[in-house]
């Protein structure tokens, strides 16, 4: 099967489609994944064609994600995000993508979009990994008038995104996705030295999220640590963050750490909410802090509290130490927060998320081909 993949976004969008492309390739498929250049390496990494998807740069991205920092809705963000960045892309290359797509046999997509070849819809795949506002807001995109041609993909674990089973039939969930290569990296010697040298640490990753005042934060963060005796590992991610403010040895500021290596690790972990983040957090049985920048990540904390996973929620913008200190003390002492996390673990690392992606996508396929 000739397969094209486009996903535009940010670091954790992408590296779910590169997951869904490597386990693709791997069955023998053909693929083409259309997608900011700055992911080009990545993709080319992986033994993927790469297509190139819009002009920005991954720092003209960050800026523009930095420049919604003064709104503090965080639905009028995410709508900002699309308008400034998601859509100008889209639209500068139209021409590509529908060149690419005239070669191919199916398409997958974050974007909710459906491709015309001829008169006919391209077959394909929605891939959804954020949780709706409301379960209304589902059908809107209308996958289901296209009689089949377009299987919904749903990259969560069903309990946790639907526990009352009000999605409906069309949606098929496939659990988490894992990135099974992240778990076997080799730390450099400096980093394995402070893991070593104490108790498991707090680790603090907002992934690309860049909503919020870097400096200001992480003199926040340490001084919670501080309040409260706590080590930490900052992952910086796209923030720029690189060192700590006074800790006193306490705190280290690292670039990237794969999550599937580290969250283990630690003692609780405090992010931002994203989809990946959130499967990584559940894998490693570690309670959570959040952290939520757009609409979907209030969701998922709103979900990880629900299970009681979460020891607190918090704005970046208007942090007080003082209450972060005792968020961290209550998700490394109570019990509740630890055997939950636990429980959690075990359903979610059973999961299988990429190959029960490839396994539908392939079915659907099929039955397309055989009708």
């Amino acid at each position: 099967m000739r397969i094209f993949i486009l996903t535009l976004g940010t670091r954790g969008d992408f590296e779910l489609f590169l997951m869904l492309g490597r386990e693709l390739r791997r069955r023998g498929h053909h693929l083409v994944m259309g997608t900011s250049e700055f992911y080009a390496p990545r993709t080319r990494e992986a033994g993927i064609e790469w297509a190139r998807i819009g002009n920005s740069s991954q720092e003209e991205m960050v800026s523009i994600l930095r420049s919604l920092s003064p709104v503090q809705d965080r639905t009028q963000r995410t709508y900002l995000y699309y308008a400034r960045w998601l859509r100008p892309q889209l639209s500068i290359s139209r021409n590509q993508i529908t060149s690419i797509a005239a070669g191919t046999d199916y398409f997958i997509s974050n974007l909710k979009m459906v491709l015309q070849r001829g008169d006919s819809i391209l077959p394909g795949a929605f891939v959804t990994y954020d949780p709706p506002g409301d379960i209304t807001d589902l059908p809107k995109y209308g996958s289901q008038k296209h009689e089949g041609m377009i299987l919904e993909v749903v990259a969560m674990n069903k309990r946790l995104a639907d526990p009352q089973g009000l999605w409906g039939e069309p949606y098929v969930f496939t659990g988490f996705w894992r990135d099974e290569q992240a778990a076997v990296w080799v730390a450099p010697p400096a980093l394995r030295a402070f893991l070593d040298g104490g108790p498991p640490p707090v680790v603090v990753t907002m992934g690309s999220m860049v909503m919020f005042d870097t400096r200001k934060f992480l003199r926040d963060i340490s001084q919670a640590l501080h309040q409260c005796a706590q080590r930490g590992i900052v992952v910086g991610g796209w923030s720029g963050i690189t060192e700590p403010e006074a800790s006193g040895g306490s705190v280290r500021c690292v670039t990237e750490v794969p999550y599937e290596w580290l969250f283990p690790k630690a003692s609780c972990i405090i992010h931002h909410g994203g989809c990946g983040t959130v499967a990584a957090v559940l894998r490693a049985g570690k309670p959570s802090i959040v952290f939520p920048q757009i609409t979907c990540q209030a969701h998922f904390a709103r979900m990880l509290d629900r299970e009681k996973l979460v020891a607190g929620v918090f704005d970046a913008q208007e942090l007080n130490p003082a209450d972060l200190a005792g968020a961290i003390q209550k998700a490394v002492t109570e019990e509740q927060f630890t055997q939950r996390a636990r429980n959690w673990q075990k359903t979610v690392s059973e999961e299988r998320g990429v190959e029960a992606a490839a396994d539908s996508i392939e079915a659907h396929w099929n039955r397309i081909r055989r009708n």
